[in-house]
């Protein structure tokens, strides 16, 4: 005779399910299958990422591990540091390690180059330009810009992201958080965009809700 023991299920912690809504915590992988895309290009090896933001913490447990080179464009920026917040989580979205620890990233441990535009919630064109050009040189392969405001882009921003479009890097920006707000058209997201169905220069990138709509917000 022996005591019985219990196994516990081998499973990601988020794919558990949320209590209240009766969906996994990380419904966002699912959606934008994430899991599908990683199993042909496992973990985006090589495929270096620019983040150009708060800078991103590198204490951080579940974000250290994927960031490699990290600059900054303001003067005495720590980018390994991020005392607004916004860097870092941008960072875990795109490559956090499933460690357990918290989340998980879309794009497995893909490499984060990290460059520190801002100490605020607010970047200045002129410091996103140098930050943008900053990732290129140091190769990034995809920009991820989550910052917006209204149109035109400035020339020096706009010459920027030409730079990035010329060496073939992917500019990924966000379509903004004023859907609730009158909707107003939003760059640099909208530059990146072309009209008639002509070939864009990016992606514009807005929020969903679980079942596929368009978040109010977004």
């Amino acid at each position: 005779a022996e005591n019985e023991r219990t196994r516990a299920l081998a499973a990601e912690p988020l794919d558990a399910l949320d209590p209240q809504t009766g969906r996994p915590w990380a419904w966002h992988l699912t959606t934008v299958h994430a899991d599908a895309a990683l199993a042909l290009v496992p973990g985006g090896r090589g495929v270096p990422v620019g983040i150009i933001d708060t800078g991103a913490d590198v204490r951080q447990a579940d974000i250290g591990p994927v960031i490699g080179v990290a600059g900054s464009v303001i003067p005495g920026g720590d980018p390994r540091r991020d005392r607004v917040g916004h860097g870092t989580f941008v960072a875990g979205i795109i490559a956090a390690v499933a460690d357990g620890h918290g989340t998980r990233g879309v794009a497995g441990p893909t490499p984060l180059i990290v460059v520190k535009a801002n100490r605020a919630s607010t970047i200045g064109t002129l410091d996103a330009a140098r930050a943008v050009v900053w990732a290129v040189d140091h190769g990034a392969r995809v920009l991820n810009l989550s910052y917006s405001s209204g149109c035109p882009v400035s020339g020096t921003e706009l010459r920027s992201l030409e730079y990035a479009v010329r060496r073939d890097v992917l500019v990924v920006a966000s379509a903004g958080n004023e859907g609730e707000d009158g909707n107003p058209i939003e760059c640099p997201a909208a530059w990146l965009g072309a009209s008639r169905g002509a070939w864009s220069r990016g992606l514009s990138v807005g929020a969903s809700t679980p079942s596929g709509a368009r978040a109010p917000f977004s």
